[in-house]
């Protein structure tokens, strides 16, 4: 994962601080707690050579004077070149011959310490679209708590090593969560251990207490009590499977800094190597200063900021020819997953499991069916009679058509996803009937559509089933989607029908925030079972954005402008991150994608070029899963691989 997202690593092991590294003196940034009576006036918790900056961007600028990477004299020629003449830079540089010391105050955020990080390490040049730009190039960093008494650092980071004889050792991530509701203070925050992306949570750390004397001693209250002993067990094992693998301690920004110190203290204490992520967006930090400075003050070095007319790496437009190759091989690894008798299967497809690429339900096959199916379509490839797609196509159609029974309904009514299957499914028959207008498919498309019409409930909308007499916006939006793909298709669908299904998805909108909620106006997204906590709900605004596409698409003239404006800043305020934290939601970035087409202008091209950059670092680049995306997410262990690379590829076919 971070070697996806050039994430920033630092190596951390306990030993003494030198006082400076080559004939330079290190830089030394101190944290402060928000408490520090040296905190007076405006600016950030960051202390550096006795000034505060107003920004992360004014601090590196301030590094970089310091650090001067670009006087010869100053570089460490031993080191390999980071940057190569350029127009902007026509010097080669070396790192600096520099170390930075980072000395945190227990309670601060662990974002602080990976802000500064990130604005002095050695960034890779492919340009996150909201990291800090411009690194000094700081080559050595070390880390550690800043103690009361003596403040001075207790752990040493520097970069990741391979092992001697050049392989890579083990990586295992372990994943320092926060998805407290409210707002806690440091001393009780909890905090959930998740050792591996795809396990559930050890337990979580309820809150710590410091000795009175010695702040690298802190105490942790956990749940279940017996955590720490699981936790140094599950050490134990990795040790002993590999004495030289590494710990990746991937930690949210709202961490407290001697928990997350604290970890890697006792991942040392335990013989194994702890790497450290020291990413973070600037749009955390912009939220996090905003309780200390009234307002963001621009970069004070012009090093810091692109020349004129020229976009930050990662916020100009999205490359087009990269995202059709993206798409191409994303359709490649669909049709190389396909199965004989025509399906894609959720939990069956060829080296299932290799390289990330997991199984889900064989309950899914419809669905993930249809997903394919729509993909294909979004492609372009919908309306063709010859070649590979076509005969791929042909046969998935033909199986979807013989998994329909009398009513129309398709698949097994027995499975609690039933309706999400139906809908997905009857959108792609109807679809291709449009596309192509094939007698065979035309009985198939009415039928699905008769029975999507026939399962509402009277008045309302749907939800699982037949007439449930329960409603929920999420099944209710993609039965609205296949049902505009009738209209489309001059299937007959009753106005009437469309109308109580928007009454209820504006019932469940709140007026205010523009969020339209689950069953209950403005609640948030349910989770796979298991994934509550690994995905919070909060991170994900999916249900609002297939709402406001219904909207949009089948009453654009009455739509409530106010809402929409709402709608779309909270999509801005929730852009696309795929990290290891929780944030990925796949589902909102698929109807994100398609309600922001639509409402077109500003917000879209954002969100464009981000979730553009964020599935070209994330498709898998080579081996047997080359173009596939790997099922990471809320609903990844549902569908498993299949549905994963069938929907963001269809989303990145929107994309272009």
């Amino acid at each position: 994962m971070i070697g996806c997202r050039a994430l920033l690593i630092l190596l951390v092991a306990v030993a003494a601080l030198p006082a400076q590294i080559g004939d330079l003196d290190p830089l030394v940034v101190e944290i402060l707690d928000a408490e520090d009576r040296r905190l007076g006036g405006t600016g950030l918790p960051i202390l550096f050579r006795g000034k505060r900056p107003t920004s992360i961007e004014q601090l590196q600028g301030w590094m970089r004077v310091v650090a001067a990477p670009a006087e010869e004299e100053n570089q460490d020629r031993d080191a390999s070149v980071v940057l190569p003449p350029s127009p902007r830079y026509p010097k080669t540089q070396h790192p600096s011959n520099r170390m930075l010391v980072i000395r945190c105050s227990p309670h601060q955020d662990a974002a602080w310490v990976q802000a500064v990080v990130q604005a002095a390490w050695v960034l890779p040049w492919r340009g996150l679209p909201d990291q800090v730009q411009a690194s000094p190039l700081i080559q050595d960093v070390r880390i550690g708590l800043l103690d009361k008494n003596t403040r001075t650092p207790v752990a040493v980071s520097r970069t990741i090593r391979n092992k001697a004889d050049g392989t890579r050792s083990r990586c295992v991530e372990l994943l320092l969560r926060i998805f407290a509701q409210e707002p806690h203070p440091p001393t009780t925050r909890p905090v959930v251990l998740q050792l591996g992306t795809y396990t559930r949570p050890l337990g979580t750390i309820n809150g710590y207490r410091l000795h009175p004397t010695n702040a690298d001693a802190a105490k942790f209250d956990y749940e279940p009590r017996l955590l720490g002993f699981r936790f140094r067990e599950k050490m134990g094992a990795i040790r002993k499977d590999d004495p030289d693998a590494q710990i990746k301690v991937i930690a949210n920004p709202r961490v407290p800094f001697v928990v997350l110190h604290s970890v890697l203290q006792l991942i040392d204490a335990n013989e194994l190597a702890a790497v450290f992520d020291g990413y973070v967006s600037l749009r955390t930090i912009r939220s996090l200063s905003r309780s200390y400075i009234d307002h963001e003050e621009p970069p004070s070095d012009p090093a810091t900021t692109p020349p004129s007319g020229q976009p930050a790496p990662g916020q100009g437009a999205a490359d087009q020819p990269a995202v059709q190759r993206a798409v191409d091989l994303g359709l490649a690894w669909l049709l190389r997953s396909q199965s004989q008798d025509g399906r894609w299967d959720a939990d069956g497809f060829v080296h299932v499991g290799v390289d990330g690429m997991l199984k889900g339900h064989g309950t899914q096959d419809v669905g993930v069916t249809g997903l394919v199916l729509l993909a294909l379509d979004a492609s372009g490839h919908g309306a063709e009679t010859k070649g590979s797609y076509a005969e791929a196509i042909q046969s998935g159609l033909k199986w979807l058509v013989a998994q329909q029974d009398g009513e129309g309904g398709i698949g097994l009514r027995a499975d609690s996803q039933f309706s999400y299957g139906h809908a997905v499914a009857a959108q792609a028959i109807i679809k291709a009937y449009g596309r192509t207008g094939a007698t065979w498919l035309k009985t198939a498309a009415r039928k699905a559509t008769r029975f999507i019409l026939d399962a509402q409930n009277p008045y309302r909308a749907w939800r699982y089933g037949v007439r449930p007499g329960d409603n929920d916006s999420h099944v209710t939006s993609w039965m609205l989607a296949a049902l505009v793909a009738a209209k489309a298709a001059d299937l007959e669908v009753t106005v009437s029908s469309l109308k109580y299904a928007l009454d209820y998805l504006d019932a469940l909108t709140d007026q205010e925030t523009g969020r339209t909620g689950y069953i209950k106006r403005g609640e948030r997204p349910v989770r796979a079972q298991g994934r509550r906590l690994s995905f919070p709900a909060e991170a994900s605004e999916a249900l609002t954005a297939a709402a406001m596409w219904c909207r949009l698409t089948l009453k654009p003239e009455t739509t409530d402008a106010f809402i929409t404006r709402a709608g779309a800043e909270l999509f801005s305020e929730c852009l696309p991150t795929w990290d290891a934290t929780g944030s990925v939601d796949m589902i909102y970035w698929y109807w994100g994608t398609r309600t922001l087409k639509v409402l077109g202008g500003p917000p879209w091209e954002v969100w464009r070029r981000r979730l553009t950059h964020e599935l070209l670092q994330h498709q898998v680049a080579e081996g047997d899963h080359a173009g596939g995306f790997r099922p990471v997410g809320a609903w990844g262990s549902e569908g498993g691989a299949v549905y994963s690379t069938a929907l963001m590829t269809h989303t990145l076919a929107l994309l272009k």
